[in-house]
């Protein structure tokens, strides 16, 4: 949920870096911050550490 004193207002981006490989249910996760944000932003940046292994 967003915090009260920014429901009004508008962002550009929301940038959730390294986070979803912490979360138990990512795809409910996701479903739920896009959801809880899609009124408040306009793109929602994620990324996540590589996935298949070392390089």
């Amino acid at each position: 949920m967003m915090p009260k004193e920014l429901e009004n207002e508008k962002f550009d981006y929301a940038i959730l870096g390294e986070v979803v490989e912490h979360v138990n249910d990512p795809v409910f996760f996701l479903k739920n911050i896009k959801e809880n944000l899609k009124d408040g932003v306009e793109k929602i940046i994620i990324t996540v550490p590589y996935a298949f292994g070392v390089r």
